[in-house]
Protein backbone atom coordinates (compact mmCIF):
# COMPACT_ATOMS: atom_id res chain seq x y z
CA UNK A 1 0.00 0.00 0.00
CA UNK A 2 1.36 3.43 -0.87
CA UNK A 3 1.99 6.07 1.75
CA UNK A 4 -0.79 8.19 0.25
CA UNK A 5 -3.32 5.36 0.64
CA UNK A 6 -2.19 4.74 4.19
CA UNK A 7 -2.67 8.43 5.01
CA UNK A 8 -6.19 8.33 3.55
CA UNK A 9 -6.97 5.22 5.56
CA UNK A 10 -5.64 6.83 8.74
CA UNK A 11 -7.85 9.86 8.10
CA UNK A 12 -10.90 7.62 7.67
CA UNK A 13 -10.13 5.67 10.84
CA UNK A 14 -9.85 8.93 12.78
CA UNK A 15 -13.15 10.23 11.35
CA UNK A 16 -14.94 7.03 12.31
CA UNK A 17 -13.37 7.07 15.77
CA UNK A 18 -14.54 10.66 16.30
CA UNK A 19 -18.13 9.65 15.49
CA UNK A 20 -17.89 6.60 17.78
CA UNK A 21 -16.43 8.60 20.68
CA UNK A 22 -19.08 11.31 20.31
CA UNK A 23 -21.86 8.72 20.50
CA UNK A 24 -20.25 6.85 23.37
CA UNK A 25 -19.62 9.93 25.52
CA UNK A 26 -22.76 11.77 24.39
CA UNK A 27 -20.74 14.79 23.24
CA UNK A 28 -20.64 16.69 19.97
CA UNK A 29 -18.47 15.45 17.14
CA UNK A 30 -16.53 18.72 17.39
CA UNK A 31 -15.73 18.02 21.05
CA UNK A 32 -14.79 14.43 20.24
CA UNK A 33 -12.57 15.64 17.40
CA UNK A 34 -10.81 18.12 19.68
CA UNK A 35 -10.24 15.47 22.33
CA UNK A 36 -8.90 12.84 19.93
CA UNK A 37 -6.72 15.24 17.95
CA UNK A 38 -5.10 16.50 21.18
CA UNK A 39 -4.45 12.99 22.49
CA UNK A 40 -1.38 10.81 22.64
CA UNK A 41 -3.39 8.10 20.92
CA UNK A 42 -3.66 10.09 17.70
CA UNK A 43 0.11 10.52 17.65
CA UNK A 44 0.44 6.73 17.57
CA UNK A 45 -2.03 6.28 14.74
CA UNK A 46 -0.09 8.73 12.56
CA UNK A 47 3.05 6.59 13.05
CA UNK A 48 2.69 4.22 10.11
CA UNK A 49 5.42 1.94 11.38
CA UNK A 50 3.49 0.68 14.42
CA UNK A 51 0.37 -0.31 12.41
CA UNK A 52 -2.12 1.02 14.99
CA UNK A 53 -4.06 2.39 12.05
CA UNK A 54 -4.76 -1.16 10.85
CA UNK A 55 -6.78 -1.96 13.98
CA UNK A 56 -9.65 0.38 13.07
CA UNK A 57 -11.66 3.06 14.85
CA UNK A 58 -12.66 0.93 17.86
CA UNK A 59 -9.00 0.36 18.67
CA UNK A 60 -8.29 4.09 18.42
CA UNK A 61 -11.15 4.90 20.80
CA UNK A 62 -9.93 2.23 23.22
CA UNK A 63 -6.38 3.57 23.00
CA UNK A 64 -7.68 7.10 23.59
CA UNK A 65 -9.49 5.93 26.73
CA UNK A 66 -6.43 4.03 27.91
CA UNK A 67 -3.67 6.60 27.38
CA UNK A 68 -5.49 9.83 26.58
Amino acid sequence: MTSERINLTVDLVICMAIKDLARELNISENEARDRIMASKAVELIFDQDNNVWTEGPDALVDLYKEIG
